[in-house]
């Protein structure tokens, strides 16, 4: 990228919340976006479909590369595909409202087609069709892509020919029981490239479940570690900054960051994630991919944030209205600081009775966020639904704003 090798180093993200479902606010999505970058993930995979807009608004701000993609899956007959690219086009359609939808965000480098579907021939067709018409009408100099699985029907998978990248999920001795982790990824990836010679090669996704009462941890340690060990035989960037002058595999996902809720498990519930569902506990397999992950994020060929230079400082005071107002169970409060300096941010009652003390310490000049927890203010204080106020103060700057409470 920009004439230097890149490896893109990621997770994949489901647009899923124990609280919201699949309406996950936008504070929520800023948070789950700040802790895959703290994990060292230098790139997101919003599988399976586009994500809300601000999903790649702060992908740009954060500096995260971002592949995004249409819901087109599972089409595992040739009837669907003659359907789709004969009468409906809808598949075609979607891919034209993605691309309009999200064509000036710079974090998206790849946009996908489908992810594992079977049929290769009329795969080929539908990609085929995909790259001539975002050639004529879009072409923005973004890669047009897919996520095919790695045993559907294998290395030798004539659609990938109508990509810029080709991808596979790869879940060997996981789904594929006729090889282990890391001989059969191995192996795999050594006849894609005899496959597509010259074609620069992506992971989509590669992972194992660690089970709700953590009984799969440790075999979901083994599987990143045995798997992770291939990808390094073929990857452009070595994990100590060296560049493989025969390397072709560009990037790794691991499925996925947060546990989500599926129809398509037993039991509703799919522990596959680095992070708890509800974003308290980073597991074992997410601190390991951290470290395994923090060199790429230091010696990438890809711009992923400027870390040493400080941000401007604002040029002054302010106190923004908290978000979401009204709250329940939590809302956002943020503000912004001028100079260094005492500063106290305080809720009170409509009778001017002091409820709580949010911060009451010297800050830094510089953009300032508190979060507010109903259960702890109710617990505390045993707070009734109705309006509050919060007040900052800081030097001679005093600013009150007002907020509604629900239970």
């Amino acid at each position: 990228m920009n004439g230097n090798p890149i490896f893109l180093a990621g997770v994949a993200r489901h647009e899923d919340h124990p609280l919201y479902g699949r309406s996950v606010p936008t504070d929520t999505i800023f948070t789950d976006l700040e802790r895959i970058k703290k994990i060292n993930a230098v790139f997101v995979r919003t599988a399976h479909y586009p994500n809300h807009p601000y999903t790649y608004l702060i992908n740009d701000r954060l500096g995260l590369a971002a592949w995004e993609e249409i819901p087109v899956f599972w089409f595992d007959e040739v009837e669907s595909w003659n359907i789709q690219n004969n009468v409906r086009h809808i598949h075609q359609q979607m891919f034209r409202e993605m691309v309009l939808k999200d064509f000036n965000r710079p974090s998206i480098l790849l946009w996908s087609t489908q992810n594992e579907s079977l049929i290769e021939a009329e795969r080929k067709t539908y990609i085929d069709t995909i790259h001539s018409d975002y050639q004529l009408h879009f072409n923005d100099g973004r890669l047009i892509t897919e996520s095919a699985a790695a045993d559907r029907p294998g290395p030798t998978d004539v659609s990938q020919q109508a990509c810029d990248v080709a991808a596979w999920t790869m879940y060997f001795g996981v789904f594929y029981n006729t090889n282990n982790y890391y001989s059969g990824t191995s192996s795999f990836l050594a006849q894609a490239k005899v496959n597509h010679p010259g074609k620069p090669i992506l992971d989509s996704e590669f992972g194992y479940w660690s089970s709700e009462d953590g009984s799969s941890t440790a075999k979901q340690l083994t599987v990143f570690n045995e798997t992770y060990k291939a990808f390094k035989l073929f990857a452009t960037i070595s994990d100590v900054g060296t560049y493989n002058d025969k390397g072709f595999l560009n990037g790794i996902t691991w499925w996925c960051m947060y546990d989500w809720y599926t129809a398509g498990q037993k039991f509703g519930f799919q522990s596959m994630g680095l992070m708890s569902m509800d974003r308290t506990w980073l597991k074992p397999i997410g601190e390991t991919v951290r470290t395994t992950y923090q060199n790429y994020r230091k010696i990438g060929g890809m711009v992923t944030g400027v870390e040493d230079e400080k941000p401007l400082a604002p040029k002054r005071y302010s106190l923004n209205q908290n978000y979401p107002n009204p709250f329940n169970p939590s809302t956002i409060v943020t503000y912004q600081l001028a100079e260094k300096g005492l500063v106290t941010l305080k809720i009170y009652d409509l009778l001017g009775k002091e409820i709580s003390v949010l911060v009451n310490e010297e800050q830094e000049a510089g953009n300032h966020r508190v979060e507010i927890k109903t259960d702890q203010l109710i617990k505390d204080h045993a707070l009734a639904s109705g309006v509050y106020f919060y007040q900052l103060k800081a030097g001679s700057f005093v600013q009150t704003k007002k907020m509604i409470l629900l239970r």
